[in-house]
C-alpha cells in the first residue's frame, strides 16, 4: 500500500512546480478507492487544479468520512441509471423510496472494491431500513458478505439493524466484541448495543456511558455521530441521569420522546415534579399517546388530578384502550438521581452548554397551585363527611 502512494503522488508538479492536473485526479481516484476521503481532500486543498470533476470527488470524499451533503453536486441524482445514484442516496438521500433507483443503487454497491462495500454498506442499509425497505438492505448485506470468509464486523452491524427493524433483538455479543474495537464500527456497534439494551429494559454499564460520550466527541457532526449522540442520550436515562438526558437535547433532538418515555415509565418522582408539572401556559411536548397516559397516570396517583388531565390524551380521557400494549420495562437502576461513573467531564460540548438547573419558578407555582387545590378538595370531603380537619403544614 505505501509503494502504491508513493507511486501516485509522483509526478504530481511540473517543471516549474506547476500542480498537473491529470496526475493529481489520478492520485485523488486512488484514495477515494481506499476510503481515504480526508486525504483526498487534503490533497486536492494542496494542488487547486481546475478540473471538471473537483466538486464531484470533495463530495464523494466526504460521502466516505460519513458526512452528508445536502444541496451538493451529487443530490438530487438517486434516479439516475449509473453510479451516481449510488453516491447521491449516500450523501442526500431522498425521503421516499419514489425518488431512488434502487436497482441502479445495489448494481453499483455491488461493483465497489470489498473494503469500500465494508465502509458504506451499513449506512447504505440503514436508509433502506428507512424506506420500509427491508428486501433491498438484506440484499446490500449479502453483498457485504461476498467472498468474506466470516461475517465481517460491517455485515454484523447491518445485521443488527436488519433485527432491530423486524422487532428481533439484536447480536449483543458480538456488539459488545466490536463495540470495543477503536474506529467508526466500534462507535456504530456500542451504539447499536446500548439503544438494544434499553429497548429492552437494561441499563448500560457505567463504562459504556463513559464511551459513548468520548465516542461523541470524536464525530460529532458527521451521520454516525448523530447515532452516537442519540444512544449516549438513552443511556444517560436508562441510568438515572435525567438532568443530563434533557439538557443534551443537542445530541439527539430525535430521542427526546424515548428519554420521556423512561421518565414516565422508571423516573423518580422529583424528576416527575419537576419535569412534568408544568404551567397552564407552557406548551406540553408533542409524545405518543402511550407515554402521556404513563405521565398522567403516575400524576394522578400523586394527587395533581390538572396536571394529569393535561397529559392524558383527549381521546382516552376515560379509560385506556384494551389494544394498546404497555410501555417496555425500564431497570430499577434507573430510579437513582444518576447514573454512577457519569460525571461532568464525560458530556460532550453539544449537551454541557445547556447546564440543568432546579425547577423553574413557574414550574414551583404550578406544582404548589396544584397542592393547595388537593388539599382544599380533601378538606371539602372531610366537611361533607364530619370528619376532623388535617393539619396544617
Amino acid at each position: 500500500m505505501a509503494e502504491q502512494i508513493g507511486a501516485m503522488l509522483a509526478g504530481l508538479t511540473g517543471e516549474f512546480d506547476d500542480p498537473q492536473a491529470e496526475p493529481l485526479a489520478r492520485a485523488v481516484r486512488f484514495y477515494l478507492s481506499l476510503g481515504f476521503g480526508a486525504e483526498a481532500r487534503q490533497l486536492l486543498a494542496a494542488f487547486p487544479v481546475d478540473h471538471p470533476d473537483r466538486g464531484l470527488w470533495e463530495a464523494m470524499a466526504h460521502v466516505l468520512d460519513g458526512e452528508r451533503q445536502p444541496g451538493g453536486p451529487l443530490a438530487a441524482m438517486a434516479l439516475c441509471d449509473g453510479a451516481a445514484a449510488l453516491w447521491s442516496v449516500l450523501a442526500d438521500p431522498p425521503s421516499s423510496l419514489r425518488d431512488v433507483n434502487a436497482p441502479a443503487v445495489l448494481r453499483a454497491f455491488s461493483g465497489l472494491p470489498p473494503d469500500l462495500r465494508q465502509e458504506l454498506g451499513p449506512r447504505l442499509a440503514e436508509n433502506f431500513l428507512a424506506w420500509e425497505d427491508p428486501a433491498n438492505a438484506q440484499a446490500i448485506r449479502e453483498a457485504l458478505v461476498r467472498g468474506a470468509r466470516k461475517p465481517t464486523p460491517a455485515a454484523t452491524l447491518t445485521d443488527a439493524r436488519l433485527a432491530a427493524a423486524r422487532g428481533e433483538a439484536p447480536p449483543a455479543a458480538d456488539l459488545a466484541r466490536i463495540g470495543q474495537q477503536p474506529g467508526p464500527e466500534g462507535a456504530e456497534a456500542l451504539a447499536l448495543l446500548v439503544e438494544g439494551q434499553v429497548a429492552e429494559g437494561k441499563a448500560p454499564s457505567a463504562q459504556d456511558v463513559l464511551s459513548l460520550g468520548a465516542m461523541y466527541q470524536e464525530t460529532e457532526g458527521t451521520d454516525l455521530g448523530q447515532r452516537v449522540g442519540r444512544a449516549y442520550r438513552l443511556a444517560l436515562a436508562a441510568t438515572g441521569d435525567y438532568d443530563r438526558a434533557f439538557s443534551g437535547r443537542a445530541l439527539a433532538p430525535d430521542a427526546d420522546a424515548e428519554v420521556w418515555r423512561i421518565l414516565a415509565v422508571s423516573g423518580p418522582d422529583s424528576q416527575l415534579l419537576e419535569r412534568a408539572v408544568l404551567p397552564e401556559t407552557e406548551p406540553l411536548p408533542s409524545l405518543p399517546d402511550t407515554t402521556r397516559r404513563a405521565l398522567a397516570d403516575r400524576l394522578r396517583a400523586l394527587g395533581l388530578e390538572r396536571s394529569a388531565d393535561r397529559w392524558h390524551p383527549a381521546e382516552t380521557a376515560t379509560a385506556a384502550p384494551p389494544d394498546e400494549p404497555p410501555p417496555p420495562p425500564v431497570p430499577a437502576e434507573a430510579a437513582g438521581p444518576s447514573s454512577p461513573g457519569t460525571d461532568a467531564a464525560s458530556l460532550p460540548p453539544a449537551a454541557a452548554a445547556s447546564p440543568s438547573v432546579p425547577a423553574s419558578l413557574t414550574r414551583s407555582r404550578a406544582l404548589v397551585e396544584e397542592s393547595a387545590r388537593a388539599r382544599q378538595r380533601i378538606e371539602d370531603l372531610l366537611r361533607a363527611t364530619g370528619g376532623e380537619q388535617p393539619p396544617d403544614g
